[in-house]
């Protein structure tokens, strides 16, 4: 899916540039749209780093019970 959404792009510059119109105008839309997609990238690392911090929490406290009742 990414690979040809990469390759789609690719084909639109190569075709703006050979036309000699709206090259610079392609570029920045993508450019925009790679740096909005980059943005939204990031904060779902965000999300999941915390996500995975809260588990590994709470896994840990279950641990420390579980080993607590044993004795």
């Amino acid at each position: 899916m990414e690979n040809a959404r990469l390759k789609e792009s690719l084909e639109r510059l190569q075709k703006a540039v050979a036309l000699g119109q709206g090259g610079n105008e392609e570029i920045t839309n993508q450019f925009t749209a790679l740096n909005e997609e980059l943005s939204r990238r990031r904060e779902e690392c965000i999300q999941l780093k915390s996500l995975l911090a809260s588990r590994t929490k709470d896994s840990i406290e279950t641990a420390k019970e579980i080993k607590f009742t044993e004795h």
